[in-house]
């Protein structure tokens, strides 16, 4: 089975997940800006992997762009957020995002990253707005550094649904 690790990664915590993941498959990891049709055609399997903003994939428009070529494919996606892994609202998200072909995917949330200090000014004005609206996140951030959930056994789900289907 051949496959592809296709990620978007803004602070690091998609690409570190995209390496692990190739270093237990034995797929190539790339950076989402550098993939070819000619690399998704060569390819059985797609794994799709980024964070969210306001609950959906960053990459959501790279999959619609591909759609043709992802729906003849196996499909397998992970997201990483500072949002607790099992929000519902991960898998709403993703759902909304991507439509019909969600539900071709496998579709697993997995811890992220959140330093406010080190985001970019738009992702800032975007955390301050969730603030105000979730208490929660506000107090999981804390003001000393954030959270730091990134963890490699969270791919293990993942991996064991890319070998059921070899």
């Amino acid at each position: 089975m051949k496959g592809i690790i296709v990620y978007k990664s803004v602070y690091g915590s998609s690409r570190q997940y995209a390496q692990w993941l190739a270093e237990d498959t034995g797929f190539p990891a790339r950076d989402v800006g550098t993939v070819t049709p000619e690399d998704l055609g060569a390819v059985d399997v797609v794994v799709t992997g980024c964070g969210v903003m306001a609950y959906r994939p960053t990459i959501a428009r790279w999959i619609d762009r591909h759609a043709d070529v992802l729906r003849e494919k196996r499909l397998f996606a992970y997201t990483t957020s500072g949002s607790d892994k099992n929000d519902p609202r991960l898998r709403e998200g993703f759902a909304a995002a991507l439509g019909s072909l969600a539900e071709r995917f496998t579709y697993v949330p997995v811890g992220g990253r959140l330093n406010a200090t080190g985001l970019r000014p738009f992702h800032r004005l975007m955390l301050r707005l969730g603030l105000r609206i979730r208490s929660d996140l506000a107090r999981r951030a804390g003001s000393a550094g954030g959270v730091d959930n990134v963890d490699r056994a969270d791919v293990a789900p993942l991996l064991d649904a890319i070998r059921a289907a070899e």
